[in-house]
């Protein structure tokens, strides 16, 4: 099951193989509406053999098409796995499953091309963060909205520091083949960390103990750094940190993800409730999508007029090649409607083609900002963009 971030999205624009076949599913966590999961997605995979066919595809070649997708159907260890909503890319060729922190509408889409639209707002500019959880007793990593926060999986990563400290000894055991020397440090590492597995721990000691223990704290970090980049690889949303104070200099010593804020959420973080940890790490991360917004506002406000528009039209020919820094669009409403005063085309055709352009203004590195209808600029009820250069 893969992630979706920027490359994602442009390695689906990019599928040429037809037909492309984009199933959304929500996903129930818990309860009688959960055990309707594997049986809405067979009934879609279903549905979507039946279009093929119908279509003018050979059955046999329709039930290929979906045979390595079939099986996820029945297995309990697939559903078991976090996420609000499921969608499932397959062409010829090609298969793709993405498992969201969004609650998708059931959809079924058949086309030349795949449709990336549901997922857009996990790659908008004020749309997902992360949280890494740093403590002793466990490391935990989530995915964020404003909604919510998901715990995923942070591959690579021991649960606590006395394991990552164990597996270090044992890998240096195995390459160097020195057990008689190395026992001791083993026992050493155990017995030192047997204090350090309870949540919040301070050092104590002198000398060398005090620094065989700040240096496997940095070992710690260094691994989950490691990690934390391999899993967001890609990724241009924030990161939060959450952990006692002397261990974010240490982990920020080590980090390489470009996106990690100054900010952290101070304190033991296994002393917090999830919905205690969200909401302070909302608070974190708020100002942050804020201040980018408001950044390109303000740029839009003191660009030239060359530099900037508000004419759908013009908009979209400029994202189709690249143009587009920085894309806004109105909030919508409960209904999934614009609101807006009025618009000067079709609500749904609108919709559709602000989409579009989102999708286009992503891939080619732009950032599109959702804006409360009284903060776009120059009132407009469309849409607004900044160009990276003047139009002709």
């Amino acid at each position: 099951m893969d992630r979706f971030h920027r490359n994602a999205l442009n390695e689906l624009l990019s599928q040429e193989a037809e037909p492309c076949l984009s199933l959304f599913l929500p996903v129930h966590r818990a309860g009688r509406e959960a055990e309707q999961n594997p049986i809405r997605l067979k009934n879609m995979l279903h549905d979507a053999e039946s279009q093929l066919i119908e279509s003018g595809m050979r059955s046999s070649d329709a039930r290929a098409l979906l045979a390595d997708v079939s099986p996820i159907v029945n297995d309990m260890t697939f559903w078991r796995q976090e996420g609000d909503g499921l969608a499932l890319y397959i062409a010829p060729g090609f298969q793709r499953i993405y498992r969201v922190p969004l609650s998708l509408e059931e959809k079924l889409h058949i086309g030349p091309k795949f449709c990336v639209q549901p997922l857009l707002p996990l790659l908008s500019s004020d749309g997902v963060f992360y949280v890494l959880s740093l403590s002793m007793k466990k490391v935990r990593f989530y995915r964020g909205t404003r909604e919510e926060l998901q715990e995923i999986e942070l591959p690579g990563v021991a649960d606590n520091m006395a394991d990552a400290v164990l597996n270090e000894d044992v890998q240096s055991h195995l390459q160097h083949r020195s057990w008689g020397a190395r026992r001791s440090g083993v026992s050493r590492a155990k017995q030192s960390l047997g204090s350090l597995s309870g949540s919040g721990a301070v050092f104590h000691g002198q000398g060398s103990d005090e620094d065989a223990r700040k240096a496997e704290l940095g070992e710690f970090c260094k691994q989950i750094a490691a990690a934390v980049s391999r899993r967001l690889n890609g990724e241009r949303s924030p990161l939060i940190l959450a952990c006692v104070e002397y261990e974010a200099p240490i982990y920020r010593s080590h980090n390489h993800y470009a996106e990690l804020l100054e900010e952290f959420i101070a304190g033991n973080p296994e002393q917090l409730t999830a919905t205690e940890l969200h909401e302070r790490a909302w608070n974190l991360v708020q100002p942050h999508f804020r201040k980018s917004q408001e950044q390109e506002l303000a740029k839009f406000n003191r660009l030239s007029v060359d530099r900037i528009s508000t004419d759908l039209k013009v908009i979209a020919e400029a994202a189709e090649v690249g143009r587009v820094e920085a894309l806004f669009i109105p909030q919508r409403n409960g209904n999934g409607q614009p609101n807006r005063k009025s618009a000067s085309i079709n609500t749904s055709a609108a919709h559709e083609m602000l989409e579009e352009m989102a999708a286009q203004v992503l891939r080619t590195g732009g950032d599109v900002y959702t804006v409360a209808p009284e903060m776009m600029p120059q009132d407009a009820t469309e849409v607004a963009a900044v160009f990276r250069y003047p139009l002709p």
